[in-house]
C-alpha cells in the first residue's frame, strides 16, 4: 500500500501543475512561463486541496464515442455526474482529513464518504441510485430481511436507508487485513513531489488561449518521455518506484508533447482538462476516433480547501472486529461460527485455517486473532 501512494504522489503532483498558471489574463498573454512557475510555488502553499472530476463532452459525442455501447439517455448520465474529492493531509493517521462526494446522473451527494483520523464515514442514496439504474428495489428489502437479524449487520439496514454508517480504527483494520501499517507523509516523499515538480517547471511550455472557462485560458504543453524519465530517475533515487518491471522503459512512452488546457483567476488554477481526442491525434491513433466526437475531455476541477471535514451525526457503528470474526468463521468450508465471546465451541477445521492464515502476519495480527480464538484453538502462533 505504502508504494502505491508514494508512487501516485508525483502523479498528482503532475495533474496540479497541468493546472498550475497563475495571474490575470494580461500577465498570461505577457509571459505564461512565469506565470506557470508562480502559480505551482503557491499551489504549494495550499491547505488542503479540493478536486472535481466530471467529463468535458456532450451526451451526443459519448455516444458516437462509446460506438453503441451507451444509449443516449446513460450518456446523459454519465455528463450529469462529478466526483468531489477535498483532502487535508496530517501529520500522523490520527490527524488527517479526507471526504468523496460522488454526484450521479444529477442526484447531489449521491455517495458520501469521509474519514477523519482513523474513523471512517460513509453513506449512499441507494434506493434512488438502484432505481436510475433500473435495479429492482425490492431487493432491498430482501437485503434487509437477510441481514438484519445477524449479530454484526445491523448496519446494513440503516445503511439500505441511505443513512450514514461508521467504522473506527481504520489503521488497526488495514493492518489486519494487509499486515501493513497506514503510511502516513515522510521526508522522502516531499523530496520526491518537489524534485519532480522542479524537473517539470523547466521543462514545461505554456502559451495563452482563447478558450472561454473560469478565467484565463493557458495551453501547457509538457513533453511526455522527458518527463517520464525525470520521474522515474527522480523516484529510484529515492526508492520510491514499484517493483522491478512494473514500469515500462523511456524508450516505449511516446516521445511527443501532450497538451492541457488550463485555466486560471486570481494567479490560481480554477480549471484543467486534458482531452483524449487531442490526445489520440498527437499520438498518430487519430484514426481510431469515431466521427462525430471532437472533444471528449477529463476536467478537473481545483481550489483549496481550508474548512474541516465534519463528522456526521447518529451514524450506525459497524463492529469490524465482528465482521472479521464472521468472515472468518466462514472459512473451513462455509462452517458458520462466532468467536468465543459466548463460550461457544470453535470447529477444528476453522483453527487450523486460521493457523494457515496467520503465518507470516505481523505480532499485532496474531496477538489479535490469538485474543479471540486462542481459548479454542490452543496451537495458534506457534
Amino acid at each position: 500500500m505504502r508504494s502505491m501512494i508514494k508512487f501516485a504522489a508525483p502523479l498528482i503532483a503532475l495533474s496540479l501543475l497541468w493546472g498550475a498558471c497563475g495571474g490575470d489574463e494580461a500577465e498570461v498573454s505577457e509571459n505564461p512561463k512565469a506565470a506557470l512557475e508562480t502559480a505551482l510555488d503557491n499551489l504549494g502553499e495550499y491547505e488542503g486541496i479540493t478536486l472535481t472530476l466530471s467529463l468535458g463532452a456532450d451526451a451526443e459525442a459519448l455516444t458516437a464515442a462509446s460506438e453503441g455501447d451507451l444509449s443516449q439517455e446513460d450518456a446523459q448520465k454519465i455528463v450529469d455526474s462529478s466526483l468531489v474529492i477535498s483532502a487535508k493531509e496530517g501529520e500522523t493517521a490520527d490527524d488527517g482529513q479526507f471526504e468523496m462526494v460522488a454526484n450521479v446522473a444529477g442526484t447531489d451527494n449521491a455517495v458520501e464518504i469521509k474519514t477523519i483520523g482513523t474513523t471512517l464515514y460513509a453513506r449512499a442514496d441507494v434506493e434512488t441510485l438502484v432505481e436510475e439504474f433500473g435495479g429492482d428495489t425490492q431487493q432491498l428489502d430482501a437485503a434487509r430481511q437477510q441481514f438484519g437479524s445477524q449479530p454484526g449487520f445491523e448496519f446494513v439496514g440503516p445503511a439500505l436507508d441511505g443513512e450514514w454508517v461508521s467504522a473506527e480504527n481504520l489503521d488497526q483494520v488495514v493492518q489486519q487485513v494487509t499486515g501493513q501499517s497506514v503510511p502516513t507523509p515522510s521526508e522522502e516523499d516531499q523530496q520526491l513531489i518537489q524534485g519532480f515538480a522542479d524537473a517539470l517547471k523547466a521543462n514545461v511550455a505554456a502559451e495563452a488561449g482563447d478558450r472561454e472557462g473560469p478565467g484565463a485560458h493557458v495551453v501547457a504543453t509538457i513533453p511526455l518521455r522527458e518527463t517520464y524519465e525525470e520521474f522515474t530517475k527522480l523516484a529510484s533515487q529515492l526508492g520510491q518506484l514499484p517493483t522491478q518491471g512494473a514500469l515500462p522503459p523511456a524508450a516505449e512512452v511516446p516521445d511527443e508533447n501532450v497538451e492541457v488546457d488550463v485555466w486560471i483567476e486570481d494567479e490560481r488554477v480554477t480549471q484543467v482538462e486534458l482531452d483524449f481526442v487531442t490526445l489520440a491525434r498527437t499520438l498518430d491513433e487519430g484514426d481510431g476516433i469515431p466521427e462525430g466526437v471532437d472533444r471528449l475531455a477529463l476536467r478537473l476541477g481545483v481550489e483549496e480547501f481550508t474548512a474541516d471535514v465534519e463528522a456526521p451525526e447518529d451514524a450506525t457503528a459497524i463492529d469490524v472486529q465482528q465482521l472479521m470474526q464472521g468472515f472468518l468463521g466462514g472459512m473451513g468450508g462455509g462452517l458458520e461460527s462466532e468467536a468465543p465471546t459466548g463460550g461457544g465451541e470453535v470447529p477444528e477445521d476453522l483453527c487450523s485455517e486460521l493457523e494457515k492464515q496467520l503465518q507470516g502476519q505481523p505480532q499485532e495480527v496474531k496477538d489479535q486473532i490469538i485474543s479471540q480464538f486462542g481459548a479454542d484453538c490452543p496451537n495458534l502462533g506457534k
